[in-house]
């Protein structure tokens, strides 16, 4: 780790976890526009049962 000081380890690491979120967050929203309407149809499908 020569010539690595901490600050740059820490905007990497910084830059590494925004990254890794990013993916996460689209995912989380999209789950999160879908579940209602699976919601929705899971509760027509029991009506119909």
């Amino acid at each position: 780790m020569c010539g690595v000081n901490k600050n740059n380890l820490a905007v990497l690491y910084n830059q590494g976890v925004d990254r890794m979120k990013q993916p996460f967050t689209t995912i989380c929203e999209k789950i999160a526009e879908w579940l209602p309407r699976l919601l929705v149809v899971l509760i027509k499908l029991l009506i119909v049962k």
